[in-house]
């Protein structure tokens, strides 16, 4: 009888994470429907001087950029602001008067137990993702590119200045952390490794990161340092093994193997959180009630010269829905997860929410998806194969220990909460995740490379192979910068040269600024502009 209240009490608890999201998506979207007629109406009255009050009217300019539906479309954006900070004002004060039931919350989530088999295969998936990402081939690619066109990221400018950017040593670091990822993944000297990755993770995946956009694969680093800090080598190792010869007990469900995937969950979290608050404060209304996720779309298919199969830019109801349904998602992830009936969910519009944005806009995501195979019960599928053979336990956790892997865990999410309420995103190893918050581009921007010959003839030179190889993701920041400087424009022309069969000859590199129309049908009637940048003596 005992148990009942506490089975309730957690029934309630989950329901109200169930139904909350829903709840205050609801509340918000009926706020901002209704506030945004009446705010249209009040403006209008002053703008027009119909409110008896002069003073009032002569707040608001008239003009050609001042324009009545100017104005009405930033009280729209007012509205929206509003309702956020409505919304978040009402949960500090609904935090405040339930402090009680917060910190109950996660304390039952930090100290739910874990199998040591779940934490082991985390650790697995995670190193092997490094171990793909830290690919030779590509990290001395990047280092061979040329320094005019270096820009190393917020917290990665010194290490740029002082350590070896030359493609051989790069190559060899990348060559070492795969050595190392492969000690991570089988369990030897586990903990030790972990450390090591940490640190060569953040030089040699932060080479590729000086040059164009930063690739948001920064949690590699994060849970590869909670690993350091955990026990993730006591069960599917050679570690185990070892220790299970010297006498070591069979691991128990504990706290230690659960906390470093609680601290996993909630980084995730904050990866999400951020760019769904940014997209209501700046766009406000746009991603549900306007067109922006189209407009974004637009310009992600022209830079990976693709169209999609699925257009659902065609019904506008359904891009308005799939927005809605991001900002959603983004907001109420981290919420879903401290309970364990909604973990299942979380996971699953997680997943969802990846897929669907590689669908629709190429962006997949997916070494972000890797992780989360951390929601998956690992201990209870391969119990029955392995039996008690599956983990030892070398020593009970200590509460030193305990206390290390929260300070982590507290330091990468103290961290990333500043970068994300600051929206600084070329951050590396910290950052704000990718927020599409601002209005999308009317133009996008290509650069062509043609090849004269000493007797002027011109020859195009196909630089989509290179781009492919770089990624679209940081080509096109890359071309941007390259645009507003001559001295990156040659510079990016002579390594285009050198990697292309049409150059081999050429007397001098022609570089071209060529400006489009994103939208698909509109693709096809040519560019809008196309402007010479610089002929580049070869």
């Amino acid at each position: 009888m005992a148990s009942g209240p506490h089975l309730d009490s957690s029934r309630l608890g989950a329901g109200r994470a169930i139904y909350a999201p829903l709840t205050i998506v609801t509340a918000f979207l009926a706020f901002v429907y209704a506030g945004r007629p009446i705010a249209r109406r009040v403006v209008a009255a002053i703008y027009e001087g119909r409110t008896g009050l002069p003073w009032l009217h002569s707040l608001l300019r008239h003009g050609p950029q001042n324009t009545l539906e100017a104005y009405g479309a930033r009280s729209d954006l007012f509205v929206v602001r509003a309702a956020l900070l409505l919304l978040l004002g009402g949960s500090i004060v609904w935090a405040a008067r339930h402090s009680d039931s917060v910190r109950a919350t996660f304390r039952g989530f930090f100290g739910e137990k874990g199998s040591a088999v779940d934490l082991a295969v985390f650790r697995m998936v995670l190193f092997g993702t490094i171990f793909y990402c830290a690919d030779p081939a590509t990290i001395r690619l990047y280092a061979g590119l040329p320094r005019e066109l270096l820009t190393p990221p917020l917290g990665f400018g010194l290490a740029a200045r002082i350590l070896p950017f030359d493609p051989r040593t790069a190559a060899a670091a990348a060559l070492l952390l795969r050595g190392l990822c492969l000690l991570g993944i089988v369990g030897l000297f586990t903990r030790s490794a972990a450390f090591a990755i940490t640190l060569l993770t953040y030089y040699v995946l932060g080479i590729p990161q000086c040059f164009g956009q930063v690739d948001h694969y920064h949690f590699l680093a994060w849970f590869s340092l909670l690993m350091a800090f955990s026990r993730c080598g006591d069960a599917l190792s050679i570690d185990s093994l070892v220790l299970r010869r010297r006498g070591a007990v069979p691991a128990a469900e504990s706290m230690i193997y659960a906390r470093p995937i609680r601290w996993a969950w909630v980084l995730m979290g904050i990866v999400y959180l951020f760019p769904g608050l940014w997209k209501l404060w700046i766009s406000g209304d746009r991603w549900f009630f306007g067109n922006a996720l189209v407009s974004h779309m637009y310009v992600k298919w022209a830079e990976l010269r693709w169209v999609p199969d699925i257009r659902i830019d065609h019904a506008p109801w359904l891009a308005r829905a799939a927005g809605l349904g991001a900002i959603a998602f983004e907001l109420s992830f981290l919420l879903l997860v401290l309970h364990r009936r909604t973990r299942a969910f979380a996971a699953v519009a997680g997943l969802a929410f990846h897929n669907l944005s590689n669908a629709l806009m190429g962006i997949s995501f997916f070494w972000l998806q890797l992780m989360y195979a951390s929601f998956v019960p690992w201990s209870r599928w391969l119990a029955p194969l392995l039996r008690e053979r599956l983990a030892v336990n070398g020593a009970g956790p200590t509460l030193c220990e305990s206390r290390s892997l929260d300070f982590v865990g507290a330091l990468l999410l103290a961290g990333n909460a500043i970068m994300g309420a600051l929206m600084l995103q070329a951050g590396w190893p910290l950052a704000c995740f990718p927020t599409f918050a601002r209005n999308a581009r009317a133009e996008t921007l290509e650069m062509q490379f043609s090849a004269v010959s000493g007797s002027g003839k011109e020859t195009p030179i196909d630089a989509w192979p290179l781009i492919q190889r770089l990624g679209t993701e940081r080509w096109v920041p890359l071309t941007r910068r390259a645009s507003q400087s001559p001295a990156k424009a040659s510079a990016l022309a002579r390594w285009v040269a050198d990697h292309s069969p049409e150059a081999g000859n050429a007397a001098q590199i022609m570089v071209y600024c060529v400006r489009r129309n994103p939208h698909p049908e509109s693709r096809q009637k040519g560019p809008n502009s196309r402007k010479l940048l610089a002929a580049v003596p070869r």
